[in-house]
């Protein structure tokens, strides 16, 4: 079997970028200041949700991304090594839900507030002319959120891969000390986000983006708003499951147990 090693594949990312006149922002270095951070695991039901560590958990994400924003979405071109990673990416943090067979579903990208946004650069668009963004170290951008569905529909993992894509979200986000947190997402999955309680404002209008020309939306969530949103019963089952968990540290890092880890929503 052939071995992909992550070094080679950033290098021929990097140089097709090159190729394509992309400007590459200044790359903070790995293990540097701006990369501290407390990572994370949890266990639910028949769930893993970790942040994505070792070489083999970093390409089933990038495997993943092509899956749906190169071969789905276009929003960038597929690339022959089926692997979609960007200049971000020497400075992101993965996190995302693998079943019990070690299969991840979903995986999204974080940077902190002290690292470059792609709401300043590549989605600079989706913003107010004016618009300022608030950056601290209170604050982080989600990017490349992707999940296997409805490519994969197996029950279980099916309706919960990306709700335990959003617990882990949260709880990285305590873990870390962040309240606010940016993203892109199309307008669908925004009602979706407020529909499920998450306290979400739009940022900008909705426009089409990208290759596959999707209905896009700048949006800012705040986690303080969970306290208004558990006052909706509609809203509240869902947000006492996602806040639903005991919580330790043990070595810096951060393990989490479900306490409903067993019911389904």
């Amino acid at each position: 079997m052939h071995t992909i090693h992550l070094d080679s594949c950033r290098a021929q990312q990097e140089d097709w970028y090159k190729e394509a006149a992309f400007d590459p922002i200044n790359f903070l270095i790995v293990g540097g200041h701006g990369m501290k951070f407390t990572p994370l695991t949890f266990t639910e039901g028949r769930f893993t949700i970790r942040t994505l560590a070792s070489e083999a958990d970093k390409l089933a994400a990038y495997q993943l991304r092509h899956k749906i924003f190169c071969e789905k979405l276009r929003w960038v071109p597929a690339l022959p090594n089926g692997l979609e990673i960007d200049a971000y990416d020497r400075q992101g943090i993965l996190l995302g839900p693998f079943w019990e067979n070690d299969v991840l579903l979903s995986t999204l990208r974080l940077l902190k507030g002290n690292q470059a946004y792609m709401l300043e650069k590549e989605f600079k668009s989706l913003l107010p002319s004016n618009f300022k963004l608030y950056k601290s170290g209170e604050t982080a951008e989600v990017t490349r959120l992707a999940t296997l569905l409805p490519l994969m529909k197996t029950h279980e993992s099916h309706k919960l891969a990306l709700d335990m894509t959003f617990k882990g979200m949260y709880l990285w986000s305590i873990a870390n000390g962040v309240r606010f947190l940016y993203f892109v997402v199309e307008r669908a999955f925004l009602r979706l986000m407020t529909m499920r309680g998450f306290p979400c404002k739009a940022l900008g209008p909705v426009l089409l983006f990208g290759r596959g020309k999707r209905e896009c939306v700048a949006v800012l969530l705040d986690w303080e708003g969970f306290e208004t949103n558990s006052l909706d019963k509609s809203k509240a089952r869902y947000i006492n499951w996602l806040r639903g968990i005991q919580m330790r540290q043990v070595s810096e890092q951060v393990s989490v147990h479900s306490i409903e880890g067993n019911e389904q929503h």
